[in-house]
């Protein structure tokens, strides 16, 4: 993977698409791997995404529904639009999901616009974690589409920084806690059966 959410319009470390492009190649060129960038979904549905879909072997897709101010409810239909969007868009290579997932917790107090308690409408705990899970994982073992999480670990110092609110959402995707325990959402998820590997198609 050359680069991480550079090319979508809120990032805070956008580059130039030229530049990426020419990273893209200088990778190509050295390895025999297949070779990608990761994006938002913001970026991969707009026409200027086609040039790098050009250089790349499949698209790597980060969509999250509870960004997105969907519930639980709306949320596994809200990421198959998404991702059946992405793949009509740019049917000559396979999408995955680079980044997916759902917080335990989230900073309330955000209202700003942009805050997370603006732009998060649902519930954000363990229980809503599994739900997200549950779901998304049906969906996967149904469509056969490579899943990466968002995120194996809490990562506290994300954020505001360690010394921030430690309720901050950015702090708190992992199915494990910073100190490496896992989650019972985690814990429910493998207990039920499932198999965090699926062959690709």
């Amino acid at each position: 993977r050359v680069g991480n959410e550079t090319q979508v319009h809120w990032s805070g470390h956008r580059s130039d698409t030229g530049v990426l492009i020419d990273h893209i190649r200088r990778v190509r060129s050295d390895i025999r791997q297949p070779v990608t960038t990761a994006d938002d979904y913001n970026f991969w549905n707009k026409p200027e995404a086609r040039a790098v879909v050009d250089e790349i072997d499949f698209v790597m897709l980060h969509a999250y529904a509870l960004w997105n101010g969907r519930s639980l409810d709306e949320a596994m239909a809200w990421t198959s639009e998404v991702y059946d969007s992405i793949c009509a868009l740019h049917p000559d290579r396979e999408v995955i999901f680079g980044e997916t997932g759902w917080a335990t917790s989230h900073d309330a107090t955000r209202t700003s616009p942009g805050g997370e308690a603006a732009l998060m409408k649902a519930e954000t705990s363990v229980d809503a974690q599994l739900a997200y899970l549950r779901q998304h994982y049906a969906w996967v073992e149904e469509r056969r589409v490579p899943t990466l999480l968002f995120q194996v670990f809490d990562e506290f110092w994300k954020g505001s920084g360690p010394s921030g609110n430690p309720l901050e959402a950015e702090k708190n995707w992992g199915v494990f806690t910073e100190q490496r325990q896992p989650k019972p959402s985690f814990l429910a998820l493998l207990a039920s059966g499932f198999s965090p590997v699926y062959p690709c198609h």
